[in-house]
Parts: C-alpha cells; sequence; structure tokens
C-alpha cells in the first residue's frame, strides 16, 4: 500500500504527520515540528 498525503496536515493534532514527536531521554516527549492548522479551529473545543 502506498499513500500519497495531499493538502497540509494528516494528524486531529494539526501537524502534517502524527510523528510529530521526539522521545528525547528515557521518558520525556519533545513536539519535533510545525503545526500546519488550529485544531480548535477546525474541530471547535
Amino acid at each position: 500500500l502506498k499513500v500519497e498525503q495531499l493538502g497540509g496536515a494528516a494528524c486531529h493534532e494539526g501537524f502534517r504527520s502524527c510523528f510529530y514527536r521526539k522521545l528525547v531521554g528515557r521518558d520525556k516527549l519533545e513536539i519535533d515540528g510545525l503545526r500546519v492548522f488550529n485544531p480548535d479551529e477546525v474541530y471547535g473545543s
């Protein structure tokens, strides 16, 4: 299966990909990417 992503984001959190965090050390996640859209504006809060 091969997928071509169209548009700016695939993640419901507003990032291009759902893989926008990286593990730092043993137990800390750090955001590694830019938000493409604001999910509150798209989905409401």
